[in-house]
């Protein structure tokens, strides 16, 4: 019991001196000016805060002989009257939100950063940092510098986004010794053509030009091991798989070249030019969402001589005609039944603005849908006919693929009727 009693003591008699005792946050927190610095392992500095009031402030190179090399999260972060801040090049990382100022009004700063280094070098010590509302001026030049992009890890440049306002552009083949190796997104209504080199060995389908509104043709280079083009078309190597059409290609009809067996994802869409597609003899698949939302295409024709899809008044199906695959965004018919031996309707009415009602029959027992582009998204549908009864329609299931998987299941209550944009539905309607 004594001993109890003389550590319960010894206790308060600590937390009586720690009452009287001031504590520092880092004890090697050291001050030069306006910035407050630690000294690192290496013998470098980090300014981990700058307390000053000046709209311009220059990052000295050095502070007592050692070099700065780092800044630390939101260094700026309370220096509201910021407009411009000089980074020096011998600065190798940058912590999080270094320049991230919200105003009073909830409004972030934007602040100019003129860095003394190249952009290659500030994308590398500046990724995953928040400088949303930054500009920054580089003092050297790259063949990169009117693309944004980011360095993987195998040390290469993936680009996202193009920032230039030329509308022929020629993708770099390498910039400072790194490879140009793969386009994620172009992001660019400005380019009408692009010029793709032999060191890119990745484009992501879809996304690489999908806000290319404007894209006429695409160009790639006879050196490049794993792409091709054929008449501005962007194709596989072997030009068996039809990978990207140009939105805007300036041609009123298309017919697939007799070598390819495939057509990709999204491999037409958002097309708002060519009117008529015709689908030659080989083609075997069809990505489901290959031809979403092309704005301009009226009609989709196959060769009679194709043992895997068909057509009907210009609708895409596979042979037998047991599943629509394809209606043409810009068909201009307000109504549209589908064939009493289809059986399942794939992701194949988005962005068909101009239908205003749809016949479905019984027949049909599963409708697809994809993550992005929903069957019926972007749809004018006002009502449905259906030719079986309520009972009939709520065992309708649903398909779409998660995590790479292909999953099946019956719709929620309200979802059937959502899936087609709330429009009225009619059962037991002869269709």
């Amino acid at each position: 019991m004594k001993k109890l009693i003389s550590v319960f003591m010894s206790v308060a008699m600590l937390l009586t001196m720690a009452a009287g005792m001031t504590f520092t946050a880092n004890a090697d927190t050291l001050k030069s000016g306006d910035f407050s610095y630690e000294v690192l392992a290496d013998g470098n500095v980090k300014i981990t805060k700058y307390e000053g009031k000046d709209a311009k402030v220059e990052i000295p190179t050095a502070i007592e002989g050692k070099a700065v090399t780092e800044l630390g999260d939101y260094a700026f972060g309370d220096c509201r009257e910021l407009d411009e801040v000089t980074v020096p090049k011998t600065v190798n990382k940058i912590g999080n939100g270094v320049f991230y100022i919200i105003l009073p009004n909830d409004d972030l700063k934007h602040v100019d950063v003129y860095y003394g280094g190249n952009k290659i070098d500030w994308v590398r010590m500046a990724n995953n940092t928040d400088l949303y509302a930054c500009t920054i001026h580089y003092a050297e030049k790259t063949a990169v510098d009117d693309f944004a992009f980011d360095i993987t890890e195998e040390n290469e440049i993936d680009i996202f986004r193009y920032e230039g306002t030329d509308s022929v552009v020629t993708i770099p083949e390498s910039a400072n010794g790194l490879k140009v190796a793969k386009i994620s997104r172009l992001m660019s209504s400005k380019i009408k053509k692009v010029i793709i080199g032999e060191s890119i060995s990745q484009i992501e389908e879809f996304l690489a030009f999908r806000e290319c509104y404007n894209l006429e043709s695409i160009e790639v280079s006879k050196d490049n091991a794993k792409y091709a083009s054929s008449n501005g078309v962007l194709f596989n190597k072997k030009k068996s798989k039809l990978i990207a059409y140009p939105q805007n290609k300036k041609i009123k009809s298309y017919k697939i070249p007799e070598a390819v067996t495939s057509i990709g994802r999204f491999a037409f869409a958002k097309c708002n030019y060519t009117s008529s597609v015709t689908i030659s003899k080989n083609v075997k698949n069809i990505n489901s969402s290959a031809f979403n939302c092309c704005t301009a295409i009226k009609s989709i024709k196959v060769s009679d001589s194709n043992k895997y899809f068909s057509s009907k008044d210009g609708v895409l199906f596979n042979k037998k005609q047991t599943k629509l695959i394809a209606y043409p965004s810009g068909k201009t018919g307000k109504t549209y039944t589908v064939p009493k031996t289809v059986k399942t309707i794939g992701v194949a009415f988005s962005g068909c603005k101009n239908l205003k009602n749809i016949k479905i029959p019984k027949s049909v027992k599963l409708i697809v849908r994809e993550d992005e582009f929903r069957n019926f998204g972007e749809c004018n549908i006002k009502k449905v006919y259906y030719g079986g009864s309520k009972s009939d329609w709520s065992k309708i299931k649903k398909q779409y693929t998660t995590m790479g998987k292909t999953v099946t299941k019956k719709y929620g209550k309200t979802e059937l009727k959502n899936i087609i944009n709330g429009a009225k539905i009619y059962y037991n309607a002869k269709v």
